[in-house]
């Protein structure tokens, strides 16, 4: 296994990909139900990882679900808006309750609005800015209450 290094007072390790390295270790991806973050979950899946689906889209997150368990891994669905502080800690705790300690986040909700913020004013932009950016800083900011010692 690599060695350790710290950054901000907080052990790193990094792991390489095609190992056995993410054999059994939580990963929690935000944006889970489609696009990047279904590509991203499926394939933390094919490297052994149990993946939390994270997303507003309980249909979207269960059907990637039953994509990971259809190639033999491991993951449950977790509706969660990142906006929502609250409803972002009920959902880490959740996930912590079933699979234990997490050990990667993967910080890829998001939604693009460029046009449909030219055409829809302030609202859109604001929603924009909200998932983003404050729902990536939340995602980030909460999400060590739930993990285990990122050094081992």
């Amino acid at each position: 296994m690599p060695a350790a290094t710290r950054r901000a007072g907080i052990a790193w390790r990094q792991v390489p990909v095609g190992t056995e390295g993410l054999r059994g270790r939580t990963a929690v991806v935000t944006g889970a139900g489609s696009g990047i973050g279904r590509a991203i979950a499926l394939r933390l899946a094919r490297e052994g990882a149990v993946v939390a689906l994270c997303g507003r889209r309980k249909d979207r997150i269960e059907a990637v679900a039953r994509e990971i368990a259809a190639l033999g891994g491991t993951a449950r669905a977790y509706v969660m808006d990142v906006r929502h502080e609250a409803g972002v800690d009920q959902a880490l705790a959740a996930v912590a309750r079933d699979f234990g300690p997490l050990r990667l986040m993967v910080n890829n909700a998001g939604v693009s609005g460029v046009e449909t913020a030219r055409n829809g004013g302030r609202k859109v932009w604001d929603e924009v800015v909200a998932v983003n950016i404050c729902g990536g800083a939340v995602m980030h900011w909460r999400i060590f209450l739930f993990m285990d010692d990122v050094a081992t």
